[in-house]
């Protein structure tokens, strides 16, 4: 077989000049699965390397490249026998984000003079010790480059370490590339900003959060701009991490600041919808904070006082005390990923909640792949060993079992149903004890990662222009280091983290060599080219004939959820786990509950079916007045719908008198046939200038719109101060009662067709403040609105008539505060109104 020679310029030298010739060198095709002559061939592109550095003058094991910053010298390192790879090691991306820039977004490096040693790593990111203490600097945002060939233009892996966004770092102790070089592709692995430094948020302009997030984006775009010159291809780009680590690709596939960064993506054993992977309440958190450590809970002066603390003290008081009432092994991690306020003064990484990115498609196309471990949780053996009283816990309060983030208020008959489904699916409702512990690691890993990341491939399949890949991995072999060295040998299955030395050379752990005969490194091999296969295509099983692979073609998930078993073998299937997390998506997507209707007349031979006083968010009260709306949990039995609910609290027609109530957040809805096709939905949002009005029967009868076939929904939202009052920052940004029709425009998907409507074609309308809501909900932001209504209709008004916007929004949060007898501070006074 003939190859075209080409020509490629490399930029290298000790002197910052890119003045070496071209040299001619035989590419070989990208798919690397041909043996024999595609190895002589990567050992030609070596030596023709080599013999371009030597010309420099340079010592050939110690090439220096040009960086963007600067100069950095490598050295070349062994990945078995005859193989070798040049290492870049302590590469600084960032400015040390020190003093000042703590809490910041991080800043690009300016630069070195000289020539930067590469053969030792930098330090890692602060953690804490293994022993105690401090493990790490600040001065920490630097990254590795890995690659055997300093010519061309090769698929180029971005490593995102895990350790539950509080450690790790992308050293090669744990992180060696040696099982990926020979595999023809550049890898880079990065250190992040971990726990308070790289996660910490006021959830205002003070301190917006995700650090980390930030540190990763702009190690990216250091990729996008040098990466060549150490034989990579920016435009080939493919981000993977396992863990925290998976989390964060997920988070950087569904935010828009990565745009471009990267080009296809794989989670392992985590996406952005694992329980422990997202922060709903970071100012919660943040005053948590703040009181450990004796400091005010005014955002600016914290934030400054959190700049002044020494890291060992931050460090001591950054885990384990969140009060929180959930047991040991299933609370959340505090300090990872939130949604940052859109104000805010630095660009934002990520402004709404993950499932709503993904639900409304407004992510990064790209080719996916996400797994999971078979028994993830294994661990939970080994935390019941430091703490045996979790089962005490479950047994007393059975509510533990249903997910924080499903919004069940505990104690109700929902909660009751869901704790006791989960029971029966698996032990059966036998005691809780050691005679269970199978089933409740089974439990743990499909709440805690299984079922995230089964949900996540299933939206991504349906709402992505790219394919989306899904696999397990449960080979149980000599490599399964970490269930070694947790002595668990002895119970079945993969558990997390099982599967990092089957990718990496992992030189921080003392281990018996792993012959080239034991059926671990063969598992290993093909787990490598399924990676780099998807690196350097997009399909993890390109040729048809790879004999490694088992001549295996693995499906991309469709109508049909196909999935690859990384076993003994590999086995191609559909729906792993199915019988257990459809439990999980049936009661996620269960019903809120049966309501009744009634029968009403619209004129002569004219009736409609009407469902009255229809719960779509819980009561905004209590600790939810001024707080975005909560979806309803829904009821038990049947709920007449013969009755409107309660209008929203308002003045009434005599001065100094009011009515309704705050618990009003319902609709109505008014259709003549509840079978057939879907017919279009037609959504009233009612006028009022804001402070009066419903959306009840007893001012918008439905009779002359339901004789045009037509499903027509009318809603109640907040008013007045208790649905626009804004404080102009964070603590309460107002907008309250156009967040409610949003929230019940997200009711109306989920459930219109049960009444005949056609959810795909919704037109909200409005008269008055009712249009004004409804020219906001128009411009609102897309990722917020995006599939919830397709057509609208404002009368008599708009978002930019003289009343219908508030530019003086703390002035009359201030006024209101005075006329109370209340002080100024947002924060605390307004809310104990």
């Amino acid at each position: 077989m003939n190859y075209r020679p080409t020509e490629t310029n490399i930029a290298i030298g000790h002197d910052g000049a890119t003045n070496i010739k071209p040299v001619t060198v035989v590419r070989p095709p990208a798919y690397l699965g041909a043996k024999s002559g595609v190895k002589r061939m990567l050992k030609l592109v070596v030596i023709l390397s080599l013999a371009a550095i030597a010309a420099q003058g340079q010592d050939a094991s110690r090439p220096i490249i040009n960086t963007t910053g600067g100069q950095i010298q490598g050295i070349t390192s062994s990945c078995g026998l005859f193989c070798s790879y040049f290492a870049f090691n302590g590469i600084p991306y960032a400015q040390p984000p020190v003093g000042d820039l703590r809490f910041r977004n991080p800043r690009p490096h300016p630069g070195w003079q000289g020539i930067k040693d590469g053969s030792e790593h930098r330090d890692t990111c602060p953690s804490g010790g293994f022993l105690g203490g401090v493990s790490g600097s600040e001065d920490c945002l630097y990254l590795n480059v890995y690659t055997q060939n300093l010519i061309g233009s090769r698929p180029v892996m971005v490593w995102i370490h895990g350790g539950s966004f509080t450690g790790g770092s992308g050293n090669s102790w744990i992180y060696g590339p040696d099982n990926l070089m020979p595999e023809d592709v550049v890898v880079v692995t990065i250190n992040y900003r971990l726990g308070i430094l790289g996660f910490f948020s006021t959830d205002d302009v003070h301190a917006a959060g995700n650090w980390g997030m930030k540190d990763c984006v702009m190690a990216l775009q250091w990729v996008r701009n040098n990466i060549a010159a150490f034989g990579g291809d920016p435009n080939n780009v493919t981000i993977f991490g396992e863990s925290a680590g998976g989390v964060a690709v997920h988070y950087l596939v569904l935010s828009n600041k990565a745009a471009g960064l990267f080009h296809k993506a794989i989670a392992q054993s985590g996406t952005a919808l694992v329980p422990w992977g997202f922060q709903y309440r970071p100012r919660e958190l943040a005053y948590r904070l703040a009181d450990k450590l004796g400091y005010s809970h005014d955002s600016a002066q914290l934030v400054q006082s959190l700049r002044n603390t020494p890291i060992a003290r931050l460090l001591e008081v950054q885990g384990g005390w969140l009060d929180i009432d959930i047991p040991r092994g299933f609370k959340p991690f505090e300090f990872v990923p939130n949604a940052e306020p859109v104000n805010s003064p630095e660009e934002t990484f990520l402004t709404q909640l993950p499932i709503d990115i993904m639900n409304a498609g407004t992510f990064n196309h790209v080719p996916f792949i996400a797994g999971y471990m078979s028994m993830e949780s294994m661990f939970m053996v080994y935390e019941h060993t430091i703490d045996n009283t979790v089962w005490d816990a479950f047994t007393r309060n059975p509510d533990y079992f249903v997910p924080h983030f499903w919004n069940i208020p505990h104690g109700t008959a929902a909660s009751a149903a869901v704790s006791q489904t989960f029971r029966n699916t698996y032990w059966q409702d036998r005691p809780l004890g050691p005679d269970i512990m199978q089933q409740w690691m089974t439990f743990h890993t499909d709440q805690q990662f299984i079922y995230a990341i089964d949900k996540t491939v299933r939206v991504h399949a349906q709402r992505s222009r790219a394919p989306t890949y899904y696999y397990q991995f449960s080979f149980d072999g000599d490599l399964n280091l970490v269930k070694r060295l947790l002595l668990l040998s002895s119970w079945p299955g993969a558990m997390h983290a099982d599967d990092i030395p089957y990718l990496w050379s992992v030189t921080d752990l003392t281990i018996s060599p792993i012959l080239p005969t034991n059926h671990a490194r063969t598992v290993s091999n093909r787990f490598v080219r399924l990676f780099t296969n998807f690196a350097r295509f997009g399909n993890p099983t390109p040729n048809a004939v790879d004999t490694l692979l088992q001549s295996r073609q693995w499906q991309p998930v469709g109508t049909t959820v196909h999935y690859m078993d990384i076993g003994h073998d590999l086995v191609t299937g559909i729906n792993p786990n199915g019988q257990r997390t459809s439990v999980w998506h049936d009661l996620e997507a269960r019903p809120a509950g049966q309501i009744q209707g009634s029968t009403e007349s619209c004129g002569l031979f004219c009736s409609y079916y009407s469902f009255k006083g229809i719960p779509y968010a819980q009561p905004p009260i209590g600790s939810l007045r001024f707080r975005n709306p909560v979806p309803h949990p829904g009821w038990s039995g049947v709920r007449d719908g013969a009755n409107h609910g309660s209008v929203c609290l308002q003045t009434g027609v005599v001065p100094g008198q009011t009515r309704g109530s705050e618990d009003c957040l319902y609709l109505n809805i008014y259709t003549q046939q509840l079978v057939g096709a879907g017919k279009p939905v037609m959504v009233w949002i009612h006028g009022g200038g804001y402070g009066v009005n419903s959306g009840n029967i007893e001012e918008f009868g439905p009779e002359k719109l339901v004789k045009e076939n037509v499903v027509l929904v009318t809603l109640n939202y907040r008013l007045g101060a208790l649905g626009f009052l804004s404080t102009g920052d964070r603590n309460a940004q107002g907008n309250w009662g156009l967040k409610d029709c949003l929230q019940a425009l997200r009711w109306i998907r989920s459930n219109i067709a049960s009444f005949g409507g056609d959810p795909s074609n919704v037109t909200i309308f409005g008269n008055s403040a009712g249009a004004a809501l409804v020219h906001f909900l128009v411009i609102a932001d897309q990722s917020a609105t995006e599939g919830l209504f397709h057509k609208a209709i404002a009368q008599s008004s708009s978002g930019v008539v003289p009343y219908a916007f508030q530019p003086r929004a703390r002035f009359y949060a201030d006024r209101l505060a005075s006329t109370l007898g209340f002080g100024t501070d947002s924060a605390v006074v307004l809310f104990s109104a």
